[in-house]
């Protein structure tokens, strides 16, 4: 509620507070520097929601029939809780120049420093930070599955390409949808990464919304200019 109220003055650290109404979200529109970061943070809402989703529940459905179910969805799970500063760090190192991942592969791509590899570099590694969290609730989705579904569809011949495309997926359509949902409110609100990693460049290639409140708020000190990115965000 702060934050809409700033969000309608014009407020810089060390002034006072004049009351402007909407005119901070005129400039946002028009705006190019807000617009550029409002379309890198939409992309990567996209580039982890679809994919996300996607690898999840195929992730999901390949161990869901296993004995070692829990085992595999633990480790998965394990970047979730792995401090994201730490993460951000290692992933760093991994992705630069001289990182383990060209070592590995004997490449010589400068991932983090190139605007057509930056921003998809990103979003791999909050594809793996996220992951695990999202096999978890597809998992929880496919255990609720009731199985005497499957028997019906046997007796009545379906195979196991039938059962899943008439059985599976059907059902788990609004748990796909929610994750996916989830997984472009990370995106939305994802700020450690870009700023660690990446620093929001080259070029402002990776420089997302959370980034420019920071930005804004901590460097350029207009409270209510930043007031109105971070209401765009709620």
């Amino acid at each position: 509620a702060i934050s809409f109220i700033y969000s309608l003055t014009n407020f810089t650290l060390g002034s006072e507070a004049k009351f402007v109404g909407f005119a901070n979200y005129q400039f946002l529109i028009s705006d190019p520097e807000f617009l550029k970061a409002l379309i890198v943070t939409l992309k990567m809402g996209l580039g982890l929601a679809l994919p996300g989703s996607l690898i999840g529940f195929l992730i999901a459905l390949a161990i869901s029939k296993g004995s070692r179910t829990g085992i595999f969805s633990t480790i998965l799970f394990i970047p979730v809780i792995y401090p994201s500063v730490v993460s951000a760090f290692i992933w760093g190192a991994t992705l630069k120049g001289d990182g383990l991942l060209n070592r590995y592969l004997g490449l010589d791509i400068d991932w983090l420093n190139k605007i057509s590899t930056a921003l998809p570099s990103l979003i791999l590694v909050l594809l793996w930070t996220n992951i695990g969290f999202y096999v978890v609730i597809m998992l929880t989705g496919l255990r609720g599955i009731t199985p005497s579904l499957y028997e019906a569809a046997s007796l009545d011949g379906a195979n196991e390409w039938h059962k899943l495309r008439w059985i599976t997926f059907p059902v788990m359509k609004p748990v796909i949808l929610f994750v996916g949902i989830i997984a472009t409110s990370d995106a939305l609100q994802i700020f450690t990464q870009p700023y660690l990693i990446t620093g929001g460049g080259p070029a402002e290639s990776t420089k997302v919304l959370a980034g420019l409140v920071y930005e804004v708020l901590f460097e350029r000190l207009q409270i209510g200019i930043a007031s109105a990115i971070a209401v765009s965000l709620a």
